[in-house]
């Protein structure tokens, strides 16, 4: 057998899905499902971000945790389990996360920003927005009545105004 350093000698392009959704529609990260291997408890029935279709957790000693679908000849190839929209979700859960963390102590996000003048990066941090604890982060949320426009994330107020959105872009 592969040695657990093996895990994650895998090449980039080997991404694998780290989240999943609830029936609650709470996300779950695989990593919180390794005290379940034992099998002493029921795991929780697990779906996937992008198509909605269950998931079996593989928490095996071989190859890194991660999220699989199950068996289905029926059904479509979910684009979710492709290597970019594996980095794609997982970025995106991962950012919804910090963000959701940002929110609750009330600070602001800052960002490196190219110089308007003359594009080059710049060293120092920008102030983007401030966020507050009564803010909420939406992640693939249309915000417009026509369905034009569904950004991977946003931070809107307590009132409904858009306060952020962010589009994950793999590359």
């Amino acid at each position: 057998g592969r040695s657990r350093a093996m895990q994650d000698a895998r090449p980039p392009h080997a991404s694998m899905l780290q989240v999943a959704r609830l029936a609650s529609g709470e996300d779950i990260h695989v990593s919180t499902l390794a005290s379940y291997r034992a099998r002493a408890f029921p795991r929780p029935k697990c779906f996937c971000l992008s198509c909605g279709r269950m998931l079996i957790p593989k928490l095996g000693d071989v190859r890194r945790h991660h999220f699989a679908h199950r068996h289905d000849p029926q059904a479509p190839a979910c684009w979710g389990a492709q290597p970019e929209g594996a980095t794609h979700l997982n970025a995106k859960a991962k950012l919804k996360r910090l963000l959701e963390d940002l929110c609750a102590a009330g600070g602001t996000l800052r960002a490196s920003l190219p110089c308007p003048r003359c594009g080059r990066n710049t060293n120092s941090e920008t102030p983007v927005v401030v966020l507050s604890p009564s803010d909420q982060v939406r992640v693939e949320h249309w915000i417009d009545p026509t369905r034009n426009l569904e950004p991977d994330l946003q931070v809107v107020s307590a009132t409904g105004s858009l306060r952020l959105l962010i589009e994950v872009c793999v590359g």
